[in-house]
């Protein structure tokens, strides 16, 4: 897979600086609704999932962009281990159902601003296949 080429030192630290505010605000706003399943819901039952997601979206980007020196490795975990929080947490509260369903919207623009269109469109099969997996569970469930 190829990294990313940056034409100037500029455009690097200006992705660098998009991916670490959007690397804050999902992990400020997935730990806040991890600690809301646990203290306004009172569901802890699923913290086995939840939990070890959110540690591994904590420690892998960072790593892999300080050990690795890889941009489009760290952007690409880093949008993966969001998208499989923010579809974990649609699915707890209602699948396609869920009054959350619209931050599904959030995920091609991220994507997007921290790879470029093949992170849009990346971004977009993932919402597609989300949204897939919520309209065939049901059917699934039934058999």
């Amino acid at each position: 897979m190829r990294d990313l080429t940056f034409t100037s030192e500029d455009a690097y630290k200006k992705r660098l600086t998009y991916f670490k505010v959007i690397y804050f605000l999902t992990l400020a706003v997935s730990l806040v609704y991890i600690v809301k399943f646990n203290l306004q819901y009172k569901v802890p039952d699923y913290n086995s999932a939840l939990i070890p997601i959110w540690v591994v979206l904590l420690i892998v980007p960072p790593l892999c962009l300080r050990l690795l020196k890889n941009y489009l490795i760290s952007a690409c975990i880093m949008g993966t281990m969001s998208s499989l929080i923010l579809a974990y947490l649609l699915h707890l509260s209602g699948g396609i159902e869920a009054p959350g369903i619209f931050w599904l919207t959030a995920i091609p623009l991220v994507c997007g601003i921290l790879v470029g269109v093949p992170g849009a469109i990346g971004g977009y099969l993932i919402v597609f296949t989300i949204l897939w997996f919520f309209m065939t569970l049901p059917t699934l469930c039934l058999r």
